[in-house]
This record gives C-alpha cells, structure tokens and sequence, in this order.
C-alpha cells in the first residue's frame, strides 16, 4: 500500500513499530507502536530518519534534501507526526500488511524535489562511530581534563583548563616540579592586555587526554602569582587539541572522544 503527500490521496491505517527511544545533540527521539514524540533543535533532517532505518523502515531520499527541522512533538500520531516534519516535501509513505494482526506498518518512507524521484538513494544506515569517555569537571564554561604528561622516564597526572584560544600547552611552574625538566629555554609571552612576561619552554615527551596521545610537545611555563591552586594546573591548548574529534557534554560532564582524527 502506498500513500501519498502534497496530493489528494489520504487513507488513514493503524501500524507498529517496535519500541524506541534514541537521542543525539539537540535530537531526542521515541518511536512506539502507534505514536511519536520528537524534541529537535535545527537538526539534520536525515538524522531524524536514521531512527527509523534503526527500526527497518527503508528511507528513499534525494541527498541534497536535508533540511534543518526545530520541531516539538509530544505522544503524536505517527502518521500526522510525520507529516508534520515532512510538511514542505513531497514525500510517500509506503505500508505493508501484518499477516496475523490485519493491521499495517510503515515499510518505506520517500522524499524527493517534484518531477525529480529519479534522484532518490536509500539512506545508508550509519555505523556508530567508536567513542572514548573522559569525565572531566564543569565550572560554568570550564571544561577541565584530567592529562598524562611524561618526561625522560617521569610521568605525572594533573588538570589542565581546556582552552581553544590558547596556542600551545601552558602549565603553572609549581605542577612540573615532578617532571624535574632540565632544559628550559627562556622566552617572552604576550598575555592578555599587550603585557608581555618571561617564560619558560621545552618540550614534553608526550602528553595524553583520553584516549589520545601526542608525543614532543612543546609547552610553557608561567609563574603562577598567589597559592596554588587545587582545580587546575595550567591551559590544553590548540597544539594537542588540533586535529582532534571531541564532543563536550556539560550535563553529563563528559568529553566524548573519537579515536579517529580529523
């Protein structure tokens, strides 16, 4: 059976789907028997559609239709819920009959621009990327990470502040005491103001944050004015970041990490 949208034909059948509920960033999905609740912030339209290829539907679609759906719906009929996120596309739904119920369920779903079906490819289902979780400590935007450093045979773990803005690694003199780095070379820092202040730098053996590792390294040192501090030791900067996959969730806090680099 197979229905049709943005035309005149409209039949109105019962269907099941097994139970589901997924949810990605800013996507929170649940697909039951008969009805839909979907809560999505500018979200892909095929990533929608992944949940249903996850539930056996086949999903037909022109690659270039990815429109970004903002979409709130609580305990909607499937059928009108679909439509609803659907409502700017042509699109056909097809069905098939369930042999011992008599009822139907959702077997396909179509989406392509007016005269241009030819276009249409099944969406691949995607493969769940590998994750690495490192929970880290959230202070309001701070994101701070718990690292590996290692030195001539020496290794320490500390906390670094997470930060995109700052060029290269940067740890507070007092944190690398435990390293008893011996080759320090002098330099100059402009700091935030225009003030420039004297450094210390060398190159660490290898730092490591999850599940990634990067080997000679450069960092610097800074004197840090007033007592130590306990939450952190210093900045992760763009020299180890660089390159990297990762993901921060501030509920859960957690860095969700991908083995894969970009």
């Amino acid at each position: 059976m197979i229905r049709f949208f943005n035309t005149t034909i409209l039949i109105l059948l019962t269907f099941f789907l097994n139970p589901v509920w997924a949810g990605i960033d800013n996507l929170e999905i649940q697909i039951t028997t008969d009805k839909l609740s979907v809560k999505a912030q500018a979200v892909p339209l095929q990533e929608i559609l992944q949940e249903f290829i996850n539930q056996g539907v086949v999903v037909k679609i022109d690659r270039q239709i990815n429109p970004e759906i903002t979409v709130t719906l609580q305990n909607k009929d499937l059928e009108q819920g679909l439509k609803t996120i659907l409502k700017s596309l042509n699109h056909i739904f097809i069905w098939e009959p369930l042999v011992a119920s008599g009822n139907f369920k959702l077997a396909e779903i179509q989406i392509f621009r007016p005269g241009e079906k030819g276009l249409m490819q099944p969406l691949k289902k995607k493969t769940a990327a590998k994750v690495f979780i490192t929970p880290v400590h959230i202070d309001g935007n701070r994101v701070l990470v718990p690292v590996i450093l290692g030195y001539q045979g020496r290794e320490i773990q500390t906390t670094l502040l997470l930060d995109t803005g700052a060029g290269s690694i940067v740890l507070h003199d007092y944190a690398v005491a435990g390293l008893a780095i011996n080759d320090f070379k002098p330099a100059k820092a402009r700091v935030a103001g225009g003030m420039e202040i004297d450094i210390l730098t060398s190159k660490l053996d290898y730092i490591q944050a999850g599940p990634h590792r990067k080997e000679n390294l450069r960092f610097d040192v800074v004197e840090y004015q007033g007592q130590a501090r306990n939450d952190y030791n210093g900045l992760l900067g763009m020299n180890f970041l660089r390159g990297l996959k990762y993901h921060i969730d501030f509920k859960k806090s957690v860095i969700q990490w991908s083995k894969e680099s970009l």
